[in-house]
């Protein structure tokens, strides 16, 4: 699988914190006795340039764009792989992925923050949150495995708060 294209809205402080993301994740893998294969590092790659957060025909375009061909499933693959040892969650409400910003720990209730105008899904550590949760629906014998809250980042917020006053002084 191909290298994920570089963008030139890639900064050199965020390629450094890229290249430091797959170094942390480099050596995740080898201290479980893992591979992370060029094209699943690829898959990583693209995702980290896309600020942590993206779907899987994404990752695709954006891996597809430098006219290489890569096949859907290898990419399906990669990012299933990459989910099933804590490097990256999965976001059952809108299909996206997220990039685990909690150093690959192996934790298993991740929470997410998912925006319901522009679609960004950010991990969220609630840890008294979802203890709150689990006990409120521990009689009901539910067992919660994450909790994803919907709602309005703070850049499509502060959007609002900027637009607002305009659109109400047109009327």
């Amino acid at each position: 699988m191909p290298r994920a294209p570089s963008s030139p809205h890639t900064s050199q402080a965020h390629a450094t914190d890229i290249e430091a993301q797959l170094a942390l994740t480099d050596r995740h893998c080898l201290d479980h006795g893992l591979k992370l294969t060029s094209g699943r590092k690829a898959v990583l790659q693209a995702l980290l340039r896309r600020g942590g957060t993206a779907k899987a025909y994404e990752l695709l375009a954006d891996l597809q764009s430098g006219g290489a061909s890569v096949a859907p499933m290898a990419v399906y693959r990669s990012l299933d792989f990459l989910v099933a040892h804590d490097i990256v969650h999965k976001v059952a409400s809108n299909s996206s992925f997220v990039y685990c910003q909690h150093a690959h720990h192996s934790h298993h209730e991740p929470s997410f923050l998912i925006c319901e105008r522009c679609g960004s899904a950010t991990e969220w550590d609630a840890e008294g949150c979802h203890a709150v949760v689990a006990q409120a629906l521990k009689a009901t014998g539910f067992a919660v495995h994450g909790i994803e809250i919907q709602g309005v980042c703070a850049g499509c917020a502060h959007a609002d708060k900027v637009t607002t006053p305009a659109a109400r002084g047109s009327r």
